[in-house]
């Protein structure tokens, strides 16, 4: 299915396992209806996995900022695998939400297990989560295609995309022992406000087992916060 995000999971005491898409390239617009819960309200609500459609990279900043996509909330996340998969009979949950990486305008943060920071290239047939805010279609047009610049599949060593220059900083906090982290991203922007703002604020996707660090706008926990503009007096709740 165009622009669907799959889950693969490798056979037994594989070490590596590939995944076929067989077909013609696709080309053009394409679209991927959302699944929406109008019941589900809170910040659980509203996840799809989609994917990249094309045999291209594509930039995600151009996937946000597309005005047919006003639905998302503008911030995407990337599956890592840092954490070994735990084959216990009894456990629901085999694989951990603290591999998921977050993207979105204000720039990226690496996964609570670690590993790259997303840098805004989506590989070929990335998967990746988005957020939607009601009901609606994500949207993929050929002008968010990158050129040359397909080297790399989210769980290698991060994207090659120039940065452009941005007021941010970056927060990490772990342990002396034991290997525990967590990193957050403040970043200051004429466009935005102190208040939620479509694809600069990024909610946190996972609690971290050993350290939960985020920002916080009211009750909610943010992994990305985009402000206004950068003032001495202006003060943040961690």
């Amino acid at each position: 299915v165009n622009a669907k995000g799959y889950i693969a999971e490798a056979p037994s005491g594989s070490t590596q396992h590939n995944i076929s898409f067989i077909g013609t390239p696709n080309n053009g617009v394409i679209g991927k209806a959302l699944g929406f819960d109008p019941t589900n309200t809170g910040n659980g609500g509203g996840f799809n996995l989609i994917g990249n459609p094309y045999p291209s990279a594509i930039d995600a900043d151009a996937f946000i900022n597309e005005s047919d996509n006003s639905e998302l909330d503008g911030t995407i996340w990337l599956w890592t695998h840092n954490t070994a998969f735990i084959d216990n009979p009894g456990i629901d949950m085999d694989f951990t939400v603290d591999d998921y990486a977050t993207y979105n305008l204000t720039g990226g943060t690496a996964a609570t297990s670690g590993g790259p920071v997303p840098t805004g290239n989506i590989g070929s047939s990335q998967g990746f989560f988005v957020r939607t805010l009601a009901a609606g279609t994500a949207f993929f047009n050929n002008p968010m295609r990158l050129d040359g610049q397909n080297n790399q599949f989210f769980r290698g060593n991060g994207s090659k995309k120039s940065n452009e220059e941005k007021d941010r900083i970056w927060l990490d906090v772990t342990s002396n022992e034991g290997g525990a982290f967590n990193q957050i991203l403040i970043g200051f922007f004429d466009e935005a406000t102190d208040g939620f703002d479509r694809g600069y604020d990024g909610i946190k996707f996972s609690g971290g087992n050993y350290i939960s660090f985020y920002s916080k706008i009211g009750d909610d926990r943010y992994a990305i916060q985009g402000l206004g503009s950068y003032s001495s007096d202006k003060q943040i709740t961690l």
